[in-house]
C-alpha cells in the first residue's frame, strides 16, 4: 500500500497463524502510526520491555542482594501492579517512572487512547445495533422482553448474542490495528520479510462463508446454538474484532459491558421507530471506523412511567 510492504489477511485461518503461533513476529506496530503521543501510547506503540518489565525492574533495584537476585511473590506483584495501574489511570498520579516528563506523556497519551478507542468505537457499534434491531423487529421485541423480565447480571442471554451479531457484520474497523513484522517468518507457506505491515480483513473474515451460513444475514440466534462457542475471547479467530494474541485490545470487557449497559437501557425504557415505518439505511460512511453514511434518527416513545 503505497511505498509500503503489507500483507493483508482475509481468512481466519491465516489470522490465527499470524496471530498466535507466530505472534512474537507480528508483535510490533509501525512507528509511523498517527494519533499514537510520540508512541507513549499503549495500544499502539512499537515493540519494547518498558510496559511488561518497568515496574519488575524496580522492584529488583530496590532489593536485590549480593547476587543480583530478589525474592518475588509473584502473585501479590501481579495484585498490586494491576490494581496500581488502573488506580493511576483513573485518578491522573504519577505511573511508572520517576521522570515526569515521560511520566506527563504517558499519562496523556493513555487517556488520549482511552478516550480514542472507547467513544468513537462504541458510538459507532451502538448505532449499527440499533438498526439493525430496528430493521429486524422481531429480535427487538425479544430483547425487550428479556430485559423486562431477567434484568439482572449474567441473565440477558440474547442481549449478548445481539452484541456478538452486530460486531460480526459491522466490525467497528473493516480492517485491524496495522502490525509489523519484527523478523523474517513464514506465513501459509509463504516468506513474510522482516518490516512488513500486517492487516487483518476483518470484514472477509467475519463475513466467511466457511464459518457463517448466510453470512450477510442478521441471525444473533445462532450464538446460542450452532455458534454458541464463537466469542471475543483470545484464540478465537472466527470473531476477530478485537484481534488476539499478545497485542489483544485490552479494552474487550470494558468494551462489551458498555455496549450491553447502554443498548439495554434503551430498549427496555422506550418504543423506537423511524419517522415513516421504512427500514434503515445501512449504508457505509467513509472514515477509520465503520460509520453508516446517514443519521440515526428514530422516534421514541416511553415504556416505563415516568418514575
Amino acid at each position: 500500500m503505497g511505498v509500503q510492504r503489507v500483507l493483508i489477511v482475509s481468512h481466519h485461518e491465516t489470522a490465527k497463524e499470524c496471530l498466535t503461533i507466530k505472534d512474537k513476529a507480528f508483535y510490533t506496530r509501525p512507528s509511523t502510526l498517527t494519533l499514537s503521543y510520540n508512541h507513549a501510547m499503549f495500544g499502539f506503540d512499537p515493540y519494547a520491555d518498558q510496559w511488561r518489565q518497568m515496574q519488575l525492574y524496580q522492584l529488583w533495584d530496590g532489593k536485590k542482594d549480593g547476587s543480583d537476585n530478589v525474592l518475588v511473590d509473584m502473585k501479590n506483584l501481579f495484585e498490586n501492579t494491576t490494581l496500581n495501574m488502573i488506580l493511576r489511570l483513573i485518578v491522573g498520579k504519577r505511573i511508572l517512572s520517576s521522570e515526569k516528563h515521560e511520566v506527563d506523556t504517558i499519562n496523556k497519551a493513555t487517556y488520549l487512547g482511552l478516550i480514542i478507542t472507547a467513544s468513537d468505537t462504541t458510538t459507532v457499534t451502538l448505532t449499527r445495533a440499533l438498526s439493525l434491531l430496528l430493521n429486524n423487529k422481531v429480535e427487538l421485541k425479544r430483547l425487550q422482553q428479556e430485559v423486562d423480565i431477567h434484568v439482572g447480571k449474567d441473565r440477558l442471554v440474547y442481549l449478548k448474542v445481539i452484541i456478538k451479531e452486530t460486531l460480526r457484520l459491522y466490525p467497528v474497523g473493516l480492517l485491524s490495528v496495522p502490525y509489523k513484522s519484527m523478523e523474517g517468518c513464514t506465513v501459509s507457506g509463504y516468506h513474510i520479510p522482516a518490516g512488513t505491515r500486517l492487516l487483518v480483513n476483518l470484514s472477509k473474515v467475519h463475513r466467511d462463508p466457511r464459518v457463517w451460513s448466510d453470512p450477510c444475514d442478521f441471525r444473533p440466534q445462532m450464538f446460542l446454538t450452532t455458534h454458541k462457542d464463537k466469542d471475543f475471547k483470545w484464540g478465537n479467530m472466527e470473531l476477530i474484532l478485537f484481534s488476539s494474541g499478545r497485542r489483544m485490545c485490552p479494552g474487550v470487557s470494558l468494551a462489551v459491558q458498555v455496549l450491553e449497559l447502554v443498548v439495554a437501557s434503551v430498549v427496555q425504557g422506550f418504543e423506537l421507530k423511524t419517522p415513516l415505518g421504512e427500514a434503515v439505511d445501512m449504508t457505509e460512511g467513509i472514515g477509520l471506523t465503520n460509520l453508516k453514511a446517514t443519521p440515526l434518527q428514530l422516534l421514541i416513545t416511553p415504556r416505563l412511567p415516568s418514575s
